[in-house]
């Protein structure tokens, strides 16, 4: 287990409202993994986009490499980035 597994007791939805921030400040501050559609060209990083219902798209991001190919079910690209520029990348790309 990882220490965002050790703040995520309860689902986030679940969590009180202080949970949920510190959760959230965690994640901007930890380095995550996150799954590419193909492997890196020139340092543009073209996330893997995963549909949900209803049209939108989701990326995902996980605390280790393991866990991100665990997730898929398959060996994946990903770049290491910290949360907070996800977020960043993930606002500017609209997912």
């Amino acid at each position: 287990m990882s220490a965002l597994d050790d703040l995520c007791a309860v689902p986030f939805h679940e969590a009180p409202d202080a949970a949920r921030a510190a959760v959230l400040r965690r994640l901007a501050d930890s380095e995550l993994y996150v799954a590419l559609a193909a492997e890196p060209v020139d340092e543009r990083l073209e996330l893997l986009r995963l549909p949900l219902e209803g049209g939108a798209e989701a990326a995902l991001a996980c605390d280790g490499e393991a866990r991100l190919a665990a997730a898929l079910d398959r060996p994946v690209a990903y770049a290491a980035l910290p949360g907070r520029e996800l977020a960043r990348r993930l606002a500017a790309a609209g997912v």
